[in-house]
């Protein structure tokens, strides 16, 4: 059942749209993740569903009710910001505590409520702590635990990691991945984070130049984009434009088997770890020399020019050097074909 649902909806400020025209399905208990470049309106679309924002165009249904008139304190969705925006004069309970009290929920049924928030969010023994003497990671997880206290139908979140150092966001990715297990609670997040959204999310909705480009599992998006675009912005550099004949697909001197259709032009979108890299000469692999070598970790870059185009890859080694003579070959599997 699809929870939360957007009907072509068309949002922004004074009448200037930013989003347009877009619609999307969220089942009960899904996480999905809105991931585009800054300034593509993501949070522009939660504040819409939450409803500080009237949409321009469009309908948005949450629990199969139409909301678009429906005040925000009414709808039954939670937004938690980037900044954790707590109250500073207000201990960690009191502030998980607050939006119960505005519901005029009290007492014992607020204790318990209050008491399981902090347990899940691993807030034990903070709870008489005042805002100021709390770190960044765990002003973050109040807001959570404020916001999930409620218990909404729908969680928003608004980049929740992006103001944390690379170990607490790890930490947090953690907690919201053990908060969904635990509650089931359906999510949308915003984000620019790619990893992040590859990592949390059931399906993914790429955004780019304010429309929606590409829907789908994180699988799908990194490995079978449906565009150049979505290609680049998922880091594939090798975008090799040829043909398709007898199942053979060409690109001047590199030729991949394929299984598809005869196609007169359509570009080849090659993943670099997909790519094999030897120094001996392959039967049916292409030559090239190295031009650049970047160390990244796990992994070392390699930019290798062949006699007709440069191609990227990703090795585990880190014993080439520019200048050398390599050997690529091309898995038929590493090739997603985009017409």
């Amino acid at each position: 059942m699809e929870q939360l649902i957007l009907d072509n909806i068309s949002a922004g400020y004074r009448d200037q749209p930013i989003i347009r025209e877009l619609s999307l399905a969220v089942k009960e208990g899904e996480m999905v993740a809105i991931l585009g470049p800054s300034g593509e309106g993501k949070t522009t679309i939660l504040k819409t569903i939450a409803g500080l924002l009237p949409p321009l165009k469009g309908h948005i249904h949450i629990n199969g009710m139409v909301v678009n008139s429906t005040a925000a304190e009414k709808r039954d969705v939670v937004l938690v910001f980037q900044k954790p925006l707590l109250f500073p004069f207000l201990n960690v309970r009191d502030n998980i505590g607050f939006g119960l009290r505005m519901q005029g929920i009290r007492g014992k049924q607020a204790a318990r409520q209050i008491a399981k928030m902090v347990e899940l969010t691993g807030l034990k023994d903070l709870e008489r702590r005042k805002v100021h003497q709390l770190s960044g990671g765990q002003q973050q997880r109040v807001a959570l635990a404020r916001g999930l206290v409620l218990r909404p139908s729908i969680l928003l979140l608004d980049e929740p990691l992006s103001n944390l150092d690379a170990d607490l966001r790890h930490q947090m990715r953690e907690l919201i991945q053990h908060i969904r297990q635990q509650t089931g609670v359906t999510t949308l997040f915003v984000t620019h984070d790619q990893s992040e959204a590859l990592m949390l999310s059931d399906r993914i909705a790429l955004l780019l130049q304010g429309s929606l480009r590409q829907l789908g599992t994180p699988h799908e998006l990194f490995y079978q984009p449906q565009d150049t675009e979505v290609a680049s912005f998922f880091g594939c550099p090798n975008l090799l434009k040829g043909n398709i004949h007898n199942n053979i697909f060409s690109s001047a001197q590199i030729h991949i088997p394929v299984v598809s259709a005869n196609r007169s032009q359509c570009t080849a979108v090659i993943r670099p770890e997909q790519i094999d890299l030897t120094r001996a000469p392959q039967p049916k692999g292409t030559e090239g020399t190295i031009t650049s070598v970047s160390f990244e970790g796990i992994y070392t870059r390699l930019a290798i020019e062949t006699a007709s185009c440069e191609i990227t890859t990703l090795s585990n080694s880190n014993q080439y050097n520019i200048g050398e003579l390599v050997y690529l070959s091309i898995p038929s599997s590493a090739v997603h074909i985009i017409p």
